[in-house]
């Protein structure tokens, strides 16, 4: 269990490195004019679309549940927590959905930092990967540690907002409605 805290550690921080040394050519000149307004309010259920410099897309939080271990694995924080979602390619370019995927996390501190998907570490889970062509959907699960709280936000990684190569998108789940 430690290797796979440690493995999700090491990929946030290859996640924030990578974030701050991509030089995309729509971005290298510091213009990238997002065209979509941030999205701050959303909940289980709804539909958040993002721009950003890798093309537009759009994701559904289908449900999110709280475990207490997974396989017989305790959390190395408090729990887990367990996302269904629905990634859909809305520009009309072919994108992967791991880039998609890379730049989201979930926290319980919006002051704070978050964690990344850890869903490949999981016997049983596997992390969406591959071509997502213009219009097509795909359906997965985010897995990631949390400590107890009574609310969770599911986000695109603030650094990525704070660049100018996104708008920000923020679910709230309750912990309530996590199960």
């Amino acid at each position: 269990m430690k290797k796979k805290m440690i493995s999700i550690i090491v990929m946030f921080a290859l996640s924030v490195v990578l974030t701050a040394c991509g030089n995309d050519d729509e971005n290298s000149n510091g213009v990238f004019d997002v065209k979509v307004d941030d999205q701050l309010d959303l909940g289980i259920g709804d539909t958040g679309t993002f721009d950003t410099t890798l093309g537009t897309y759009d994701v559904t939080l289908v449900s999110a549940k709280l475990e207490d271990e997974i396989n017989g694995e305790e959390s190395d924080l408090d729990r887990f927590i367990i996302l269904d979602f629905i990634v859909k390619n809305t520009s009309e370019e072919t994108q992967n959905v791991e880039d998609i995927i890379y730049s989201l996390e979930v926290t319980e501190n919006l002051e704070g930092s978050g964690f990344s998907d850890g869903s490949e570490f999981f016997d049983g889970f596997e992390k969406l990967s591959g071509k997502l062509e213009p219009n097509e959907e795909m359906e997965g699960k985010f897995i990631t540690f949390v400590y107890d709280a009574e609310e969770y936000y599911f986000r695109k990684n603030p650094g990525n907002v704070a660049a100018g190569s996104s708008n920000q998108v923020i679910w709230t789940i309750k912990a309530s409605e996590a199960n």
